[in-house]
C-alpha cells in the first residue's frame, strides 16, 4: 500500500495536480492489490526452471516450478497501477 500511496503521490506531483487524501488513499489500495494478486498469480502459474552446474566432478541440477522472484513482479505491478491510474485522472482532467 505503501509503494502504491508513494507512486501516486509522486506522479501526482510530475503531473501538477492538486494532492488529494481520496486520490492518494485509492493509490494505494490499487498498489496493495496489484501487489497481492501479481505476487499470487506468479507463484500459481507453472514456471519450470532448471539450473544445472559443475560442482568438481559432479553434475548438479536444480529445478523450481514456480518463477523464483515473484515479489520483482509484485512491486512492479504496486508501481504500474498507480501511475496508470494517475495518467488516466490526468487525461480526464485536462480534458483530452
Amino acid at each position: 500500500m505503501v509503494v502504491g500511496t508513494l507512486t501516486g503521490l509522486f506522479v501526482s506531483l510530475l503531473l501538477r495536480f492538486k494532492i488529494r487524501l481520496r486520490h492518494m488513499v485509492l493509490d494505494g489500495i490499487l498498489g496493495a492489490l496489484a501487489f497481492l494478486l501479481a505476487f499470487l498469480g506468479v507463484w500459481l502459474v507453472p514456471w519450470r526452471n532448471t539450473i544445472t552446474y559443475h560442482v568438481g566432478d559432479t553434475i548438479v541440477t536444480s529445478t523450481s516450478n514456480h518463477y523464483q522472484h515473484p515479489e520483482l513482479v509484485a512491486f512492479t505491478a504496486a508501481i504500474l497501477l498507480p501511475v496508470l491510474n494517475e495518467l488516466r485522472r490526468f487525461k480526464t482532467e485536462s480534458g483530452r
